[in-house]
């Protein structure tokens, strides 16, 4: 389990223990108390997947998805000049009619996006 963290803070450019615990937002010994085979709460987990853009099951079990993180957080871009907010108009209207199942998959296929784009 430590090992896949590791190897996800590498990905991420982060790089150290320490500096993945105050990004998560996580008390300062959660990872080592890991490495000593004691596991964390479900909510501390999912902020650590959270930080790093990975899922909870990479974490716990090296499942790897299939095809995208669904646990990357979402951000919206406000710079100048950005037609983002004209876009996010158009897709909101655009998705309103879709199950909740199919906008879960929407949500998590954009994290990908992101995830991917953040690697670039």
């Amino acid at each position: 389990m430590r090992d896949r963290i590791i190897k996800a803070m590498r990905d991420k450019g982060i790089q150290s223990m320490a500096e993945l615990e105050r990004q998560a937002g996580v008390p300062s010994g959660t990872l080592r108390n890991m490495g000593q085979g004691h596991m964390p709460s479900t909510e501390k987990v999912k902020k650590i997947a959270s930080t790093l853009g990975i899922s909870v099951d990479y974490i716990i079990n090296g499942n790897e998805p299939d095809v995208f993180s669904t646990e990357t957080p979402i951000k919206s871009k406000t710079e100048p000049g950005n037609k983002s907010g004209s876009a996010i108009k158009e897709f909101a209207a655009v998705i309103a009619s879709l199950s909740d199942q199919n906008m879960e998959a929407l949500v998590d296929y954009a994290r990908y996006l992101l995830n991917r784009q953040e690697r670039d």
